[in-house]
């Protein structure tokens, strides 16, 4: 793998273009975001140990739906699709690693469902708890779309918690 410095707010896969490498964050923190309109959608946080890629680049070669952004300096490993392919054509132990890595984002994305959940204060409240790594390094504008509330929301949920 090649290893790539990202600045803070800096794109490795960009909605609209091909991108056929998977990723590996050795540091720092990423997002992975949508747009609906005018209107960009965070759907997951990539920290350290975390692979991604666009799905559809890396499979069928279309352009990405998803938008991945370093929140703050980070450092990410690049692999290939041909050396991707390669790998798991060569190594059985590689293909199994990759695999058990494939149910791990399957199991990570019903954990973040089961525990960050319910009302919006709950969700905060639970975000604070299982990921202060995301609150410290990301503005509230990015968690407000991650919980799926208004800035002005969080903010009402901040005070409210402040008074208590």
């Amino acid at each position: 793998m090649s290893e790539i410095s990202l600045k803070a707010k800096e794109n490795i896969i960009e909605h609209g273009t091909v991108n056929r490498n998977i990723y590996l964050v050795k540091t720092g923190l990423l997002k992975l975001s949508y747009f609906n309109a005018d209107k960009e959608v965070v759907i997951a946080f990539a920290s350290p140990g975390t692979f991604f890629l666009s799905p559809i680049s890396f499979y069928i070669r279309k352009p990405a739906f998803i938008n991945i952004q370093s929140c703050k300096e980070s450092t990410v490993m690049k692999l290939s699709k041909e050396r991707f392919d390669s790998l798991m054509n060569e190594s059985h132990d590689f293909a199994r690693w990759m695999f058990n890595i494939a149910m791990g984002q399957i199991f990570s994305l019903e954990m973040k469902s089961s525990l960050i959940n319910g009302t919006a204060k709950e969700r905060y409240l639970a975000l604070i708890k299982n990921r202060p790594d995301i609150i410290q390094a990301v503005p509230m504008k990015t968690i407000a779309s991650y919980l799926g509330v208004t800035p002005s929301y969080i903010c009402h949920i901040k005070q409210d918690l402040a008074k208590k």
